[in-house]
């Protein structure tokens, strides 16, 4: 073969791996800087919002909208993309030279909220739990429909006990975690709310609470120190961390009916005579003739004897309760932004009307969640709580006082012939006159309740203020960075009034009286964590918590107290009083 055939069959050896390299190299580096689209949705085709894509090996990622879509460009040639988020199965897709990926997720079926338990300032796995935990869901603490959330979850848990402080509405619930444990301090738990310290709940809308973790034991609580010697129970509030995509609004509203239950049975007007002549038994009653025994227990009061001979009977139930009321409105609105903002909106207005006059409680809630994912390992969110609450406490005395007086003694003033004269109260009944100014009754000396309730009164007005931001760092699945800051604000003001014609009046020789007192509260907490949770070989669980905590509490208060103004004033003008009295 000739020299010049040769060279031009090497030529056109080197002309064809030329061409063949060159469409190698296409087909090699086709997918490098390729930009790749998909949709990421469950298994009922539902977008999943705020999954992270990531390509692997590499730190490029990115995460989905509200639709579940996402689009990345590729950095290495022939990529796979994994696609994880919580509550679904991981899954790890090979790009294969496409540009729209669709990958359906399948639900995690081993994991619940339920599983996952909130322990001081992080969270364990139910089934690696060595503390005593209760958790309560949202749907728990509302399913009675009631305005105040420990009422809603009593007798829920086992060791818990939940009593009404006094049965005035807005005396509120006391909690007690497995028995009092001091002599000294009140056996509350501390109560913590979006991570601010306060002292109860009762200001809180059951329906902005997301959930509720009651640390019973030593081992559970001993991160708060003494301050959770009696328990403590995490209330976290609702966020934008779990709504979905789009905009949702739901209104509830309620009126429902309360009246007094399970009262003891009274004694009869004809009962009550023969208890009462009991008590007039001498040491030979076998001696005694009824009518000597009705003589000495009617001694000054010749109305009762007629009463009795006459089967008057007065009930003390029907004049002092009366039916109460409760009614809950509540609107909601909540949704995700196209950029991955989560928010949750609401406000709601509870009323309580109790069964005795001048007993009521109104509050007042604005609830701000919100939670905004900013990639794969950024996240941010701040959660802030407003609430009103104005009480009416009414009397304290007014029902004990009522259920101990004779069904043969009533509230009102009597006429010449011993009839009641209806709306014409009397300040004594026990020491009932004609109004000759005889005695028509001399027993007991007890207020009349009706004059207690109508002339004293209790009103406190609290606002409250509560909040915290937050920002996460997560540069791996299993290390997680956060500062967390939180802070309380509350101002309350109770005003108590008494006229002469109440217990107090009474007590200071027909005087009226009145105290204001004021109380500011302001703390702030301030939280940096580092959380460690890795598993090796699926089998080795390693949890580690670094805490920085910065706790500040700050409060003052004020007292003013006077007796002898000349009027009814309530408690508004407290200068009107003697300067004798005065009391600072």
């Amino acid at each position: 073969m000739s020299s010049e055939k040769i060279a031009k069959s090497g030529f056109l050896i080197r002309k064809k791996l030329a061409v063949l390299f060159l469409f190698s190299s296409v087909a090699v580096f086709a997918q490098q800087g390729k930009e790749v689209s998909g949709k990421i949705t469950n298994n009922k085709q539902a977008p999943v919002p705020n999954a992270t894509v990531k390509e692997e090996g590499t730190e490029n990622s990115v995460t989905t909208d509200a639709e579940g879509n996402f689009i990345i460009k590729l950095l290495k040639d022939q990529s796979s993309l994994s696609v994880e988020n919580e509550g679904f199965q991981s899954q790890i897709i090979p790009v294969n030279n496409r540009s729209f990926i669709s990958v359906p997720l399948k639900e995690e079926k081993t994991k619940s909220i339920e599983q996952i338990v909130l322990v001081g300032y992080g969270s364990v796995k139910k089934s690696d739990l060595t503390g005593s935990v209760n958790t309560l869901s949202t749907d728990k603490i509302i399913e009675r429909n009631t305005t105040s959330a420990l009422e809603g979850i009593q007798g829920s848990m086992p060791g818990v006990q939940i009593t009404s402080n006094s049965g005035r509405v807005g005396d509120g619930f006391k909690m007690t975690i497995r028995g009092n444990n001091s002599l000294i301090s009140s056996g509350n738990p501390l109560y913590v709310v979006d991570g601010v310290p306060t002292d109860n709940i009762d200001f809180l809308n059951p329906q902005d609470i997301a959930r509720m973790d009651i640390l019973k034991d030593a081992s559970s609580a001993a991160i708060y120190g003494s301050r959770g010697a009696s328990g403590v129970v995490l209330v976290t509030t609702k966020n934008g961390a779990t709504v979905k995509s789009g905009v949702s609004v739901s209104l509830e509203t309620s009126y429902g009916v309360r009246t007094a239950a399970r009262l003891p049975k009274m004694m009869s007007g004809e009962e009550w005579w023969r208890f009462h002549q009991a008590a007039y038994l001498s040491a030979n009653p076998m001696t005694q003739t009824p009518a000597q025994l009705a003589t000495l227990a009617g001694n000054q009061s010749p109305l009762l004897v007629q009463r009795a001979n006459n089967g008057y009977n007065f009930d003390w139930y029907d004049a002092v309760l009366q039916p109460g009321s409760t009614q809950n409105h509540y609107i909601n609105v909540s949704g995700r932004s196209e950029g991955g903002l989560g928010y949750n909106l609401s406000f709601g207005i509870q009323g309580n009307e109790g069964i005795i006059a001048n007993d009521s409680n109104d509050k007042y809630t604005f609830k701000l969640g919100i939670n905004h994912k900013i990639n794969s390992k950024f996240t941010t969110g701040a959660n802030i709580t407003v609430a009103r609450t104005v009480t009416e406490y009414g009397s304290d005395l007014a029902m004990r006082s009522a259920f101990s007086f004779s069904p043969l003694i009533s509230p009102y003033a009597v006429d010449a012939n011993g009839n009641d004269i209806p709306g014409q109260l009397f300040l004594l009944p026990g020491k009932l006159t004609y109004p000759d100014g005889s005695w028509a009754i001399n027993k007991t000396s007890t207020i009349n309740p009706l004059l207690e309730i109508a002339n004293s009164r209790q009103n406190e007005r609290v606002w409250q203020t509560l909040g915290n931001l937050f920002f996460q760092y997560q540069p791996k699945k299993w290390l997680s960075l956060k500062t967390t800051f939180s802070a309380g604000f509350s101002n309350s003001r109770l005003g108590i009034s008494n006229t002469a014609e109440t217990n107090v009046g009474i007590a200071l020789n027909r005087l009226n009286s009145a105290s204001v007192g004021k109380t500011e509260n302001f703390n702030y907490t301030w939280d940096n964590q580092i959380d460690i949770k890795h598993t090796f070989k699926d089998v080795h669980d390693v949890s580690l918590l670094l805490l920085q905590s910065i706790y500040s509490n700050e409060e003052e208060s004020s007292y003013g107290y006077s007796n002898g103004q000349p009027f009814n004033s309530e408690f508004y003008n407290l200068g009107f009083g003697l300067q004798s009295s005065y009391q600072l």
